[in-house]
């Protein structure tokens, strides 16, 4: 399971001006009895980067991400669509990613 940001699928980055590297930690928390292991991650742009410990995390464990945002390039921001597929899942956790670019 992922909680923190991630609880409500959402993960803001608030204000950014054109042409900044900004980053979000996420919690990922494994909520599950079993050991819990990101098989692959994707995005709809090559904007977005996870950068998340590979080993698994045990259950009742939790372990943190760097999500980062290159915004070069982008004058205005149209949310973008990032996906995580976990041991614990059957498909993709859809996370919606979104900014204020200025």
């Amino acid at each position: 399971m992922l909680t923190d940001s991630m609880r409500v699928d959402t993960i803001d980055f608030g204000r950014v001006r054109a042409g900044e590297v900004v980053e979000r930690t996420v919690a990922l928390e494994n909520k599950g009895v079993a050991p819990l292991v990101i098989v692959t991650t994707d995005t709809s742009c090559g904007c977005l980067e996870l950068d998340y410990v590979r080993e698994p995390i045990s259950a009742g464990e939790k372990s943190v991400a760097k999500m980062t945002f290159y915004s070069s390039g982008y004058n205005y921001f149209v949310p973008r669509a990032f996906y995580i597929v976990t041991s614990a899942t059957m498909g993709p956790k859809k996370i919606v990613v979104t900014a204020d670019m200025e």
